[in-house]
């Protein structure tokens, strides 16, 4: 339970799919974003979207998600977000090497994947340099109160991820990590699937799936950490 407190959201981006004409250009119908929009309404958590300006703007949030297939992929605002990790704040990096182009890294326009790599690495968490459509079920999962109630988690077109010390493996599909945490000075969840929060509009299979209370689990319990954690 979350008190009465309200969980507070950032989305890095400047594009509010709820309130843009095209969408953002993500999607023909805001359909596609239902499960996510819910999930966020369920637990009576507040979404923003916006491209901080300073790091200090990360600050007044519980959770940050950076998809680095958008306006998170700037040098400056990687930093800002491993500073806010290191201040006990919550991140959910997104990447994968369907999403190109982005960037620039050291000058080079790269995949979302290696964008998210600069962010997660330096804890033990690295996105693969390839893409897979054939395993799209996670299995096994890790216990864990990221997982409570969950058994199957969906994803059609997806990264893996290397994850070692200090940091662990949530879910696997077949024998490779699928999803990571770092869970020490702040928390970070990584997830090798630019388009994991989309829903049931994009994939009929995402019905049959607990992606959305996994979604929910990582807003209540990411939020948790930060307000223990964050200094």
């Amino acid at each position: 339970a979350h008190g009465e407190q309200s969980i507070s959201i950032l989305w890095i981006d400047d594009c509010d799919p709820r309130k843009n004409p095209d969408f953002c250009k993500e999607t023909s119908s805001l359909k596609l974003f239902d499960q996510f929009y819910g999930a966020i309404t369920a637990i009576n958590a507040f979404l923003s979207y916006q491209i901080p300006v300073a790091e200090s703007d990360l600050n007044r949030y519980d959770v940050v998600i950076a998809n680095f297939c958008g306006s998170a992929s700037q040098e400056k605002i990687i930093g800002w977000l491993k500073s806010y990790v290191t201040s006990g704040g919550s991140v959910i990096a997104m990447g994968d090497n369907f999403c190109l182009g982005v960037g620039p890294i050291n000058g080079n326009w790269v995949s979302s994947a290696q964008v998210a790599n600069s962010f997660t690495q330096n804890w033990g968490i690295s996105f693969t340099e390839d893409d897979d459509v054939l395993l799209q079920w996670a299995d096994p999962i890790l216990v864990h109160p990221l997982t409570d109630s969950i058994t199957k988690i969906y994803a059609y077109r997806h990264a893996y991820l290397s994850v070692q010390n200090p940091s662990q493996v949530i879910a696997k599909m077949g024998d490779k990590p699928f999803i990571g945490l770092y869970d020490q000075t702040g928390t970070v969840v990584a997830i090798p699937d630019v388009g994991f929060h989309w829903g049931i509009d994009f994939k009929q299979e995402i019905s049959t799936s607990d992606n959305f209370t996994f979604w929910r689990n990582m807003f209540t319990w990411l939020s948790e950490q930060s307000q223990s954690k964050h200094k």
